[in-house]
């Protein structure tokens, strides 16, 4: 019976799935405006990433603005992402990478198209995971390739083609996220990893 009981604890022990969260404080113009939350997990041999923030903004009026990206990679290769954005409580965008055979379907508010190139590096795992030896990042968001430029010691930066902003992100020698800033048409956001 002992050995029946730990064989079945040493079991399930083995088969737990790795997560960890971690926890943002999302800030502009010297105010704390909501919280980001990163969890990645580990079953088997992927990687999962879920991202989830919670903002309200006050520029004219308050906007409360919440936004889901869920990415599943395998072998160091997306398999699928999604994004949901929400403005007040209403969905206000959408956007899908699945990987089909060779290439990638990615549908954009009900849009399809095709992106041709293996994905190895994508945005949701800028929160995760320093992009040593990485020139290119496939934006989640977009579903675009956004060129990355190594700037200092394990810090980044993002260019986003369409606008001509950039985003920087500074990472821990664990390789973790320790803080990214992000340049908004309207906002400048600084993510802090709380402690």
């Amino acid at each position: 019976m002992k050995s029946t009981l730990f064989f079945l604890c040493a079991f399930f022990w083995a088969n737990m799935v790795y997560s960890q969260t971690t926890t943002y404080t999302i800030t502009a113009n010297g105010h704390t405006i909501g919280e980001l939350y990163v969890s990645k997990s580990h079953p088997e041999d992927y990687t999962q990433v879920s991202v989830v923030s919670d903002v309200k903004v006050k520029l004219f009026i308050s906007v409360a603005i919440k936004y889901k990206l869920n990415a599943t990679y395998k072998n160091n290769e997306l398999l699928n992402s999604a994004v949901t954005v929400y403005v007040k409580g209403k969905l206000h965008s959408s956007i899908t990478t699945t990987k089909t055979g060779d290439y990638y379907t990615i549908v954009e508010d009900g849009h399809s198209s095709q992106y041709l190139h293996k994905i190895t590096y994508s945005s949701a795992l800028l929160f995760i995971k320093e992009p040593k030896g990485v020139s290119s990042v496939y934006s989640d968001f977009g579903g675009e390739p956004k060129p990355l430029t190594k700037i200092g010691l394990r810090t980044y930066e993002l260019l986003n083609p369409g606008s001509g902003r950039t985003e920087t992100y500074e990472y821990l020698p664990d390789g973790s996220l320790q803080k990214a800033t992000i340049r908004h048409s309207l906002l400048t956001f600084e993510l802090t990893q709380k402690k």
